[in-house]
């Protein structure tokens, strides 16, 4: 008896060091060994090194869905933390739509990608920088950073404040993912990225490549396809980013995508909509002079005809917004601290 007591305390507190429970205690958990870690079906591929789970949080009211989980994990190397993987997903089989990421769209974010969007799906990244030097006053944070932070204290290890940062948004009516993969490749009690230019600029120019590279392994995570015993790679960790090859162009200000995104036939389409409302007020000029026989009053006509078109069309718009509102919106996720732009 009193060995079959032993064994059911030891099964429940390993259980309850393994879990999370719900009054926000860390999770003390082994490191992760393998190169993907599956959070509510979706596969999230990890940088090479051992990775320590230190949070995983599940809102309880049903209400918080949209909140969805979130998980934390820490690569740690002599008792540092040199990079951590924010995790957030919506819970496994209940309706989702977090739209796209907002930074995607700010044109602060010179290294953003936008590779797909419509009215209920869509797929981006950014790179970016955490100043933890900043207040955190009007920023929302994770709870589940929250509590990685507790546990790197309680662990010992030394928790960085800044880091770079890339970021991840996929979702669909289904099912929404953000992951946001977090580097301090300087000194850890370093809270600012080194001053030199040079060096600003290349480290810059490797994670926004090393952020192309990875998006294909991203993707097939998201809908669960990553294959551990794949020959290709689709299953063995991404590749180190402070090494890797800048081939991809980067532009300030810019959307750059690499080959085969979709998203230029998105841009095409911009393009024809701005110039279509220019042919056809050349065309409306053109009728109108012939019947008319006046330039001034055909010039007249077609201006009128055009700004009546552009009302007509934006009361279009907003009646159909207000009858069916789009499924999906631009959620901003609570983070690990302020983001902003890469210095230069």
């Amino acid at each position: 008896m009193v060995v079959v007591t032993v064994l059911v305390a030891g099964v429940w507190t390993w259980r309850s060091l393994a879990t999370d429970p719900s009054d926000g205690e860390p999770v003390h958990g082994a490191a992760i060994m393998r190169p993907v870690v599956s959070v509510e079906g979706k596969q999230v591929p990890l940088p090479a090194g051992d990775w320590h789970l230190a949070a995983h949080v599940v809102p309880e009211d049903r209400a918080a869905d949209r909140a969805g989980v979130s998980q934390v994990l820490l690569r740690v190397r002599d008792r540092k933390v040199d990079a951590a993987v924010l995790v957030q997903v919506n819970r496994q089989g209940r309706p989702s739509g977090w739209g796209l990421a907002p930074n995607c769209k700010r044109t602060l974010f010179a290294d953003r990608r936008i590779h797909y969007a419509s009215d209920h799906d869509g797929a981006c990244a950014y790179a970016g920088f955490i100043d933890g030097t900043a207040s955190e006053a009007n920023t929302a944070i994770d709870p589940a950073w929250r509590r990685a932070q507790r546990e790197a204290v309680d662990r010992g290890w030394n928790m960085p404040a800044s880091w770079m940062l890339v970021s991840y948004r996929i979702t669909d009516p289904m099912d929404s993912m953000q992951v946001r993969y977090l580097f301090h490749p300087w000194a850890v009690e370093e809270t600012t990225m080194p001053v030199s230019t040079t060096v600003r600029r290349v480290l810059g120019e490797r994670l926004a490549a090393w952020m192309d590279q990875s998006w294909p392994a991203i993707a097939l995570g998201f809908r669960g396809r990553l294959d551990l015993g794949a020959e290709n790679g689709s299953g063995r960790s991404l590749g180190d980013w402070n090494s890797i090859d800048t081939a991809w162009p980067r532009g300030p200000g810019s959307i750059a995508e690499p080959a085969g995104s979709a998203s230029g036939g998105v841009r095409s389409s911009g393009t024809r909509a701005l110039t279509y409302p220019v042919f056809a007020s050349l065309a409306d000029f053109g009728v109108a002079w012939f019947y008319l026989g006046n330039a001034a009053a055909a010039g007249t006509l077609s201006v009128l005809t055009t700004l009546a078109r552009g009302a007509v069309s934006v009361t279009h718009d907003v009646a159909w917004y207000v009858i069916d509102p789009p499924t999906v919106h631009d959620l901003a996720l609570p983070g690990v601290g302020l983001e902003t732009a890469l210095p230069r």
